[in-house]
Order: structure tokens, then sequence, then C-alpha cells
């Protein structure tokens, strides 16, 4: 069982709110914040879960550190999508993919890569 601690912040850094994601419980619901930072962290390491998916449902954005659903950000995409980032071990931020524009639209579900 993995900890996986959320940071919601706005585009100028102020942290908004703070969630703990159980990866072995139920997916966490979040409603999504307009332009927000989705700031992921590993609560054993303090940086950047190395494996995160996210797909789109919807208008809802399903995340995952594994196998299953651990997040499941509602009106990510009506709301104006933000980016999921992560602290790296080197002090510089990761950001995990480039939504919206790279989700593919509802139904073709791909999974968030560069190459998407």
């Amino acid at each position: 069982m993995a900890c996986i601690i959320l940071i919601l912040k706005s585009r100028s850094g102020v942290t908004l709110d703070l969630f703990f994601i159980d990866t072995a419980a139920a997916p966490l619901y979040v409603e999504a914040v307009g332009g927000a930072y989705y700031q992921f962290s590993d609560e054993a390491t303090g940086f950047a879960p190395p494996r995160l998916q996210a797909v789109r449902e919807g208008d809802a954005l399903r995340v995952s550190f594994g196998d299953s659903p651990a997040l499941v950000i509602g009106h990510y995409f009506s709301r104006g999508a933000g980016a999921l980032i992560g602290l790296q071990e080197g002090g510089g931020m990761r950001r995990y993919a480039d939504a919206p524009s790279a989700m593919p639209p509802p139904g073709r579900g791909c999974k968030m890569r560069p190459s998407c």
C-alpha cells in the first residue's frame, strides 16, 4: 500500500488543498479547479511517483499509480484543465502530461504520455 500526496496549487503557487491518496483504497474523487496544478509526491520519498497514468473518462480525468485507479478529478476538462506535476530528485518539476490538448476525444481512452 502506497500513499500519494496531492497538493492542489493555484497558478501563482498558493496551496489550495491537500489530499492523501491511499492507492489500495477506492479512488479518491476531487472536483477540478480551473487552471490549477496537481502536484503529486510519494509519501515515502517526497518525490514524484515514478509511474502515473491518466485516462480521460468523459469530462473527468482518472489517475492511476499502478494497476487500478486511485484518483478521479471531476470536470477536469470543462473547468480549464491544469497540469499534473511532481518534484524530481534533482529539485526540478516533472510534468506528467500536456492536458487537455494531448487527450483524445471521449471514448478513445489514450493513456497520457508525450506521444499521445
